[in-house]
């Protein structure tokens, strides 16, 4: 889940914060084949259950066990309860590797798509659990991956994770390279919160593709973390998932994470390094259309728009900074009286029909429908302004864009009135 590395997501510049430097770790006392700090839950290995769970993952029916939920919807994704062997009461093992948590030297991983804590690969660390817990992944769980799913593993990449309140990591698929298989081990040792609920945020968010592989709101499903918690799903084109924003300012959110890599397979004409979704441009579901007339005629421009922004001497000053630097801000450009009716319109809101954008791999955020507005409300009159040949007119002599005039070849204009607020997004995209 800790996906920097590419994946159906935004792309930027990585900004990596080593302000947090502990003292540096002594060396290890284990060797690569020592699985006596930390081993298996010793059910996972019955002949019962590895039978059950190969019948049900190939047929894609679901299954419950005692410490096992398959799911398949919205894509197929394991979880396995009291993963390591261990008291649930005294949580020794898990206990252990939490504190070597805290030796070790954590890199800030921030950009578009996420925000949070990581440490290099767990093969180069020298701390003694969790060198034993890479051992155990790869010499026990990694064959026993391999036996359940049917799919060809051949090794595994692992790294620590520590969400603090305020970290999140949006939607992608983890779909990149080799992964096959990815794992979230969750660590809540703690005596008195064992289970994260919904206020504590970090849940592992779950979205279904639609008919373009392309992940559509709302989420369905939340994981939380829960202390001993292994969760695994196959990575495909449809595996869009997240990392909810972490709200709890008491417990960070701990895992150890990564993926069991195969031979890649190429599907759905992608070469391998990349979801069909991040073939699709940023720009996703905006229409186009050309100025029109409003059923009430051409709008007064000097019914809406301060007097100063329509004489010729300021209407000249805003195209040169317009041509300067490719953008203006134009303040108190309403006059009060319309700005005020707009916002009374907006704050009663009851006959407003609001969506969710998307994609969700792409952007988060609502847009009104403006076809649902009462005809005769101030925000219907706004829609009519900015779409009238008057605002093109206007807007041909602010930019001398070709928007209005002899020159103009069908102009064309999109508009949104977007409802931004807690968790909404946007990321950054390459084209």
């Amino acid at each position: 889940e800790a996906d920097t590395g590419g994946g159906g997501g935004g792309s930027s510049s990585t900004q990596e914060d080593e302000r947090l430097k502990p003292p540096a770790a002594k060396r290890s006392r284990c060797s690569d084949s020592n699985t006596e700090l930390v081993s298996i839950n010793g059910c996972f290995f019955e002949d019962e259950f590895r039978e059950q769970f190969k019948a049900a993952w190939k047929s894609g029916a679901p299954l419950r066990t005692s410490n096992t939920v398959l799911k398949n919807d919205p894509f197929q994704l394991a979880v396995l309860q009291n993963f390591l062997q261990e008291e649930p009461e005294a949580a020794h093992s898990t206990k252990q590797l939490e504190e070597e948590f805290c030796t070790l030297e954590w890199k800030r991983k921030q950009m578009d798509l996420y925000e949070f804590y990581q440490t290099n690969d767990l093969c180069s660390l020298q701390r003694d659990h969790l060198r034993a817990f890479y051992t155990v992944l790869k010499e026990q769980m990694m064959p026993l991956v391999e036996e359940l799913t049917g799919i060809k593993l051949t090794h595994v990449s692992a790294s620590c994770s520590m969400y603090n309140a305020g970290d999140y990591l949006l939607v992608h698929d983890d779909l990149l390279s080799d992964r096959r298989i990815a794992y979230v081990f969750y660590l809540s040792p703690w005596d008195r919160h064992r289970e994260w609920q919904e206020s504590d945020g970090g849940a592992l968010e779950l979205f279904r593709a639609d008919q373009n592989s392309l992940p559509v709101f709302p989420v369905t499903e939340r994981i939380f973390p829960r202390n001993n918690q292994l969760v695994l799903f196959r990575v495909c084109e449809k595996s869009f998932h997240q990392v909810g924003e972490v709200t709890s300012f008491v417990y960070p959110r701990l895992t150890i994470n990564g993926w069991f890599h195969g031979p890649s397979v190429e599907k759905g004409g992608t070469s391998g390094n990349g979801s069909a979704a991040s073939q699709y441009s940023i720009i996703i579901d905006t229409h186009y259309f050309g100025p029109r007339t409003p059923p009430d005629g051409e709008p007064n421009l000097a019914s809406w728009i301060n007097d100063v922004y329509l004489v010729d001497e300021v209407k000249q000053n805003v195209q040169k900074k317009v041509e300067m630097f490719s953008e203006v801000s134009l303040e108190q450009f309403f006059l009060r009286p319309r700005f005020d009716a707009l916002l009374d319109n907006l704050r009663q809101g009851g006959e407003l029909q609001w969506s969710i954008k998307g994609p969700a791999h792409l952007r988060k955020y609502e847009v009104l429908n403006f076809k649902s507005l009462p005809a005769g409300s101030p925000l219907a009159a706004l829609y009519d302004l900015f779409t009238s040949r008057a605002m093109f007119r206007l807007l041909y002599e602010y930019t001398e864009l070709d928007l209005y005039g002899k020159k103009a070849k069908a102009p064309k204009c999109a508009i949104e009135l977007q409802r931004w607020e807690r968790g909404c997004y946007t990321v950054l995209g390459d084209s």
